[in-house]
Parts: C-alpha cells; sequence; structure tokens
C-alpha cells in the first residue's frame, strides 16, 4: 500500500509539472488518468527531463520577439490569435493563407522548431465569416505588449508569481473584437497545481465580473492544443483534414498485393511528414519508380528546391528553383490533407471510372487560385483531376512542374521550374 501511494504521489507531482507547459485555461485542470499507460506509468514525452528550460527573456519581450518572428512566417492575411508561452518556449498564432481569402491556418513554434499544422475550421458557435481586421498590428507593437504586462503586474503586486503567458485573441459576440490576455503562474506558498493570475483586458481596461466569465467560457483551443488537454470544453478549431477526414482507412481485404504506384506512394508520403518540418510545400509528384517533393528550404523564406528518391533510398537534393513568391501565400499544400490514406482513396474513387486502371502518375498541387489539386495520369496524357473535396473538376490553365518531372514523363505544363543558375 505504501508503494502504491508513493507512486500515486510521484505521478501528480510530474503531471503538475508538465501542465505548466500546456496552454489550458489556468481554472481547469488536466485529466490525469488520460495521461497515464495502462500500467500507470507516465509516457515517456511527459518525463521531467523533456521539458523545456524557460527563456531568459522576460514576458514582454519573449511576446514581442514571438509575435514579430510569427508575422515575419506568415506576412500576409489576417491574424486571429496570437500566443506566447514563456514557460513552455512556445509561440503559436492562427492567421488567414493570405488577405480576404477566409481561410485559416495554425503555426506554432515549440522550442526552435517551426511547424505549419495546417488549415483550421472556425468553432462552430462562431460566425462563418470574421468581420474587419480582426487583430490590429498595433495590439502588438513593442510599447503595448510592455505596457499591457506591467498592468498585470501592478494588480499582483507582491504576491510571489512567474511571467507565463501573454496571448491575443479574436472573440465573437459579445465581444466581436479582440482582448488580450495575460496569465502569471502562481508560485507562492500555497499555490496549487494550476494556480495562476489571468487578465483579460479590453484596451487599457481589465475585464471583471460577467465579462470576465463569458470569456473565459469563450477561450478558443485549436485541435492541435488539445492533445494532453481532454478536460477542455470550450470553442475548438478544428482540423480541417479531420473535418474532411477520408471515408474509409481500412485497407480492403478483397484487395491483391498493391501496385508498384502505390508502394511507391507509401514511401513518399512518409517522405514527405519526414523532410517536411513545417516548411510550405508546393508540390508531390509519384509515379511507380520516383517521388518528388517541391518544398521550402526550412532556414530562408521563399527558397523553394526540389527534393527526388526512390523508394526508400536517400533523396537527391536540387539547387534552388526559379519560382516567383512574390503571391505566394501563408500555407501552400496542407500536408494533414496529404496523406496515404486519403492517397488511396482518390486513387481508388479514379481507377473506378473509365481507363483509370492505367493511372500510373499522381501529382498533388498548390494552384494560384488558393486550391489544392490531385492530377492523375497515365503517361504524359491527363486522366483527371480532382479538387480538395474529391470532385472532378477541369485542368488549371497553369501547373507547377519542373524540369526533373518532364523528364520522367510527367504531363507537360507552365510554368516549368528551373534550377536557379549560380551567378
Amino acid at each position: 500500500m505504501k508503494a502504491f501511494v508513493l507512486l500515486l504521489l510521484g505521478l501528480l507531482v510530474l503531471l503538475g509539472a508538465f501542465a505548466v507547459f500546456q496552454r489550458i485555461d489556468p481554472r481547469i485542470s488536466g485529466n490525469s488518468s488520460a495521461l497515464a499507460t495502462a500500467n500507470g506509468e507516465i509516457p515517456a514525452s511527459l518525463k521531467l527531463a523533456d521539458q523545456p528550460t524557460p527563456p531568459a527573456l522576460n514576458l514582454a519581450d519573449f511576446a514581442i520577439r514571438c509575435f514579430q518572428d510569427f508575422r515575419k512566417r506568415n506576412p500576409r492575411g489576417r491574424l486571429l490569435r496570437l500566443n506566447a508561452n514563456r514557460l513552455g518556449d512556445r509561440c503559436s498564432g492562427i492567421v488567414e493563407t493570405r488577405e480576404g481569402s477566409g481561410r485559416w491556418l495554425f503555426d506554432w513554434r515549440d522550442g526552435s522548431n517551426w511547424v505549419h499544422e495546417g488549415e483550421l475550421v472556425l468553432p462552430r458557435s462562431w460566425p462563418r465569416e470574421i468581420p474587419g481586421t480582426a487583430i490590429a498590428p498595433s495590439s502588438f507593437s513593442a510599447g503595448e505588449v510592455t505596457a499591457r504586462v506591467a498592468a498585470a503586474h501592478a494588480q499582483v503586486g507582491e504576491r510571489a508569481h512567474d511571467e507565463w503567458l501573454y496571448e491575443i485573441l479574436w472573440l465573437p459576440a459579445p465581444f466581436d473584437r479582440q482582448l488580450t490576455v495575460i496569465t502569471l503562474s502562481n508560485t507562492g506558498p500555497e499555490a496549487e497545481a494550476y494556480d495562476a493570475y489571468s487578465y483579460y483586458f479590453d484596451g487599457e481596461r481589465i475585464l471583471e465580473g460577467e465579462e470576465d466569465t463569458q470569456a473565459n467560457e469563450s477561450y478558443p483551443l485549436t485541435r492541435f492544443e488539445l492533445r494532453e488537454d481532454h478536460n477542455f470544453k470550450g470553442a475548438l478549431y478544428e482540423s480541417t483534414a479531420l473535418a474532411e477526414a477520408a471515408v474509409s482507412l481500412e485497407t480492403d481485404p478483397n484487395a491483391g498485393a498493391d501496385s508498384a504506384l502505390v508502394k511507391n506512394a507509401e514511401a513518399c508520403m512518409d517522405w514527405l511528414h519526414k523532410t517536411d518540418t513545417g516548411s510550405r510545400v508546393l508540390r508531390v509528384a509519384i509515379s511507380a519508380q520516383r517521388c518528388f517533393l517541391i518544398l521550402e528550404n526550412g532556414a530562408i523564406r521563399d527558397d523553394f528546391y526540389l527534393l527526388t528518391t526512390s523508394g526508400a533510398k536517400a533523396f537527391e537534393e536540387s539547387p534552388s528553383l526559379q519560382i516567383d513568391v512574390a503571391t505566394l501565400p501563408n500555407l501552400l499544400l496542407d500536408r494533414s490533407r496529404v496523406t496515404m490514406p486519403r492517397l488511396r482513396e482518390r486513387l481508388a474513387q479514379v481507377q473506378a471510372q473509365p481507363g483509370g486502371k492505367d493511372i500510373d502518375r499522381i501529382a498533388i498541387f498548390w494552384v494560384s487560385d488558393e486550391r489544392m489539386l490531385w492530377q492523375f495520369s497515365v503517361g504524359a496524357s491527363v486522366h483527371s483531376h480532382l479538387d480538395e473535396s474529391g470532385q472532378t473538376v477541369p485542368a488549371p490553365a497553369s501547373i507547377p512542374i519542373t524540369r526533373a518531372e518532364l523528364d520522367q514523363g510527367f504531363p507537360a505544363s507552365a510554368p516549368v521550374m528551373e534550377v536557379r543558375v549560380e551567378q
């Protein structure tokens, strides 16, 4: 019995430490039983040794740098949410794919690694279209951030605390405007797990009473942030990919062995998700012999290059490609939509059409009218194009392709992306 009590106490301590680095409402506790494995042990990913060390920067400087970096990485479109988590060393936001598109993506940095998680569906209780400018640029200026942090400190006074979160949120009715939220963790001797001081600012005014309650009840999370917080009951930004989930993820028990095309597609999808650590992806092309990925350099914005491989062999990397980046949005292909289950579904759909059994090439690409398209072809002859929802659509006027793909027999189009000649 004593050993069990000690184990339980150790479990609670580890869970409490972990929860500090996850964004939850400070008034809501985590679901301890859901985080433990069947034998009562904490998963390795939740152990203290894996937790980040808080940055040396204070909250104001951390938030200013976070918001500047986010905007530099996503320069176009309105902002719907910004989050600077100093204790977790995380920075995230929700931004339009481009100005006026009405399509939103979630992008975040965990430590030093940025990841475009993908497009989002707005919470069901929210308006389908966000009015106005959403979050104004002035709300995350250095002067404004510094002033709001100072105001939060004035509220806490001499009580022991640490600097945790700086957030800017657009919230629907009854607000229909942006609010700023600052959360300082309670580090006093009487503090329990998740204790914090949280303040909602409407400009310089701190919300109190019913307004504060309404703001807390309206506080939204993304599906990506909900991975460990199973108790959250507020508004949820759903992943578009999940909302448009493939009809069936099961393998047909009566199907024969996978074709060479499908086997190479498996390897290509695996490479896509291993090599794309958060960069924009412009095109994926697959034949029975080779896989082609056009993606952005993770270290240099607007620098795109081609990776190509055969099966599980090492990638060959091209020099930079000649691409007009002036109009490219913050998100190209949503990698959460480009998965093997979805590819199998789309391929089966096309193979059921006349001539579909001969398909031997697949390309997935972004086009300039803000669409992701699937192209299926027999050699260099196009069989059909499908849109994001799987509907047959006419061929677009312009399809990006590299010289290397043309040489491998993919259907010709323009613009052809040549390798940039070094000066």
